[in-house]
């Protein structure tokens, strides 16, 4: 194959007859799509494939450096993504079922990435929840916080542990929690006390649904209140310096439009 022709690669869940025209009609229900499930810097839209209602995530495209380094030095976003998902669920906890990701290159440079996955049906995501008013029942705080500890416990972490990227489904009382947007997760052995409080200070909770979620947590990981609240706030503080200080520069360098 000529460089100036772009290499495919990727991985599905169940070997395709021919990885080029499966990606290719991936692509094809991709832009015939108007169910868009997220826009923005990623776009992810809802289509129907192999008799499956399913998610297609579309990273986006990336500059350099980073488009030399994926492949190289480190693997794709899509790549992490479904292999990921892949642990997690190995591991028994839930993400959308993974199906498969690929990405093309061309002269060496990651040019276009897709992560495919089952839809999440009946479930909605915690900012939802937050957003529509609706009372975040103890019952619920309380299941998020064991599934958090468990979680943490296996040495997950999600460096982007936010409301948007979490998933919730309920049955008679019982709440299912699904991890999404998971290739910012690292593996560890177990988490540290700070580094579990970093991950739990993303969370737009008010001050007695943190009291109420840190008290059952602190039952579970043996852990003293007073210094997870102090821990779980300077982390807060500190990431929202940081996206006050990145607003700011972007503000003084703006980004050059393509």
């Amino acid at each position: 194959m000529s460089s100036s022709r772009p290499s495919l690669s990727g991985v599905f869940s169940t070997p395709p007859e021919s990885l080029s025209s499966q990606c290719d009609t991936i692509i094809a229900l991709f832009d015939e799509s108007d169910d868009i499930v997220q826009a923005g810097r990623n776009i992810l839209k809802k289509i129907r494939f192999k008799e499956k209602n399913c998610v297609i995530k579309v990273f986006r495209k990336p500059s350099f450096p980073q488009n030399f380094s994926y492949g190289l030095l480190a693997k794709s976003k899509a790549n992490k993504s479904y292999f990921n998902a892949t642990k997690l669920i190995e591991l028994g906890f839930l993400s959308p079922t993974p199906l498969g990701y690929f990405e093309y290159r061309s002269g060496g440079k990651l040019t276009h990435s897709y992560y495919l996955c089952e839809f999440a049906a009946d479930t909605r995501t915690l900012q939802n929840i937050i957003d529509n008013g609706d009372p975040l029942e103890e019952d619920l705080i309380q299941q998020f916080a064991e599934y958090s500890y468990a979680l943490h416990d296996k040495g997950i972490l999600h460096r982007d542990f936010n409301a948007k990227n979490i998933l919730i489904g309920e049955n008679d009382g019982i709440y299912s929690f699904y991890l999404v947007d998971i290739n910012r997760i690292t593996w560890y052995s177990k988490l540290s006390l700070a580094q579990s409080m970093q991950s739990l200070s993303r969370l737009p909770f008010n001050d007695s649904t943190k009291e109420i979620l840190l008290t059952h947590y602190n039952e579970l990981a043996q852990a003293n209140l007073k210094e997870c609240l102090t821990l779980l706030n300077r982390s807060a503080a500190k990431t929202q310096r940081y996206f006050r200080n990145k607003k700011r520069l972007r503000k003084i360098f703006p980004k050059r439009k393509k």
